[in-house]
């Protein structure tokens, strides 16, 4: 078995416990339902509990349990599933973290036993992840205008991004588009472009035009009533204002009505089945029934399968042995991370010795910047903190039991102009990047700067941090403050 973060999916000595069941008082507010991308089975996943039950849409039969919990740091809270297939028994699932690494993304492919975190997964930026091809994860993004200011001006694209990034090669690629991204249909591995009066529905790995369109395909929806996908729009407040009826094959887009009111959507199209949960409250048995409904669009059978405990007895047993998985899995995580990230580990304490505590209020002096060179240290090399530049450090800005921020100074020169570049970076207590924000630069063309921004730095308690920012160039001043937190 590869040796991996966090990967423990086959250990023997929980072989014997499978959870089956959505146990506990389950809101449907914290329960991701996804379809694979051939519509042949369904992921009923558990986002705090880190619990996902697979089934097959045809039978409606439980065929696969994937639980995750304990097999990420205590302070990933959650995980949301974005993208789910299934294929030969094995789950491929992509998503969100929540917790300490907001914004980060996790993989899990069963088939090749693989489970990544955050930086063990990618760390460059992307956009929100949408479609899942083969050993490829997908991510796309719109493009904005910008006014004098710098500013985005969100009413005005100007076209759109489409990243690949393929888990097994960790080969990194992205193609522009000059028209901006309406939606990306991953059931049928196509991305749909827009601008001015006609757009493009294109394939996702060729990259060539599959047919034309004259409308927005910004949201497809699915009907509860009728079990049909529909192209909508949507008002300002971002409620359903009108829908048109959408080909399955062809993607063609019918005549637009007024939405009806009285009509649920579930905000996903779903082609062959449409799958959703039900909920009622089971007061005699302290739970919540819940209930998978699987309608068939073909036969138009409806079927209904409880996928909650049948009683308070069975749900306290199913909590005891989750609480059982997951204390055995954290024991041996902690160890595992130890081994795991040993030579992170002492990586960071000689990154650590060039850093002092900032006072409680710290602003940046250009006439007093004092920093120790840590260009040439192995952390820095890692974590390609350079880039051409030296790399200073300027003091240890807070640390908390998860993580400590770090305020460096990057400082370069190109054609006689010299730059430096200041941000606040995180890393967890196992040398991995959590984070970097730029907070100021400034540039210096031999004759005087012609870029000179300050910031202020202020303690606010447990590692957190206040920071006030003031961009000063020849055009004017742009103040900008956030609060910088140290655990997540």
């Amino acid at each position: 078995m590869k040796k991996l973060i966090l990967l423990f999916l086959l250990l023997p000595f929980f072989a014997h416990a499978q959870i089956d069941k959505l146990f506990g008082k389950v809101s449907l507010d914290d329960v991701s339902v996804l379809l694979d991308q051939n519509e042949t089975h369904c992921i009923v996943f558990d986002r705090y509990k880190k619990l996902g039950l697979v089934y097959d849409l045809a039978t409606q039969q439980l065929v696969h349990t994937v639980n995750l919990d304990g097999l990420v740091p205590k302070d990933v809270f959650k995980l949301t599933p974005d993208q789910f297939d299934f294929k030969n028994g094995k789950v491929i699932l992509v998503g969100l973290e929540g917790g300490i690494y907001p914004g980060h993304y996790f993989i899990l492919d069963e088939a090749r036993d693989i489970f990544r975190l955050h930086d063990q997964f990618l760390a460059q930026d992307h956009g929100p992840v949408r479609d899942v091809i083969g050993d490829w994860v997908i991510f796309s993004f719109n493009q904005f205008a910008k006014n004098k200011k710098g500013e985005y001006n969100f009413d005005k694209i100007t076209g759109s991004v489409v990243q690949y990034y393929n888990w097994m090669t960790r080969e990194w690629r992205s193609h522009k588009f000059d028209q901006g991204m309406t939606s990306v249909i991953s059931a049928k591995n196509v991305i749909a472009l827009k601008g001015g009066k006609e757009g493009n529905i294109v394939d996702l790995m060729s990259l060539k035009p599959v047919q034309t369109v004259k409308e927005d395909l910004y949201t497809l929806v699915t009907s509860l009533s009728d079990g049909k996908v529909y192209a909508a729009t949507r008002t300002k407040s971002g409620s359903l204002d009108k829908i048109a009826e959408i080909n399955s094959e062809t993607l063609a887009v019918g005549n637009f009505t007024s939405v009806d009111a009285n009509v649920r959507y579930e905000w996903t199209p779903m082609w062959n089945y449409m799958v959703r949960l039900d909920s009622r409250n089971n007061v005699a048995e302290d739970l919540y029934d819940i209930d998978l409904i699987v309608l068939d669009k073909k036969t138009n059978l409806q079927t209904a399968t409880r996928i909650s405990p049948a009683t308070k007895n069975e749900n306290l047993d199913l909590i005891a042995m989750q609480k059982e998985i997951r204390e055995k899995r954290q024991y041996a995580n902690e160890s595992q991370l130890q081994e795991r990230f040993a030579s992170q580990i002492k990586e960071q304490q000689e990154w650590d010795v060039n850093f002092t505590p900032l006072p409680k209020v710290y602003k940046l002096d250009y006439n007093s910047i004092k920093g120790n060179e840590v260009t040439n240290l192995a952390l820095t090399n890692r974590l390609i903190l350079g880039r051409g530049a030296n790399v200073y450090a300027l003091g240890l800005v807070g640390e908390c039991d998860k993580a400590k921020s770090y305020l460096i100074m990057k400082r370069a020169s190109s054609g006689g102009i010299s730059y430096s570049t200041y941000g606040i970076l995180k890393l967890d207590k196992y040398g991995n990047r959590m984070g970097y924000r730029e907070i100021g630069k400034s540039e210096n063309n031999g004759s005087g700067f012609t870029q000179m921004d300050v910031f202020t730095i202020t303690d606010s308690g447990f590692g957190n941090a206040t920071v006030e920012t003031i961009q000063r160039t020849q055009d004017g001043e742009y103040k900008e403050t956030f609060s910088h937190y140290c655990g997540f």
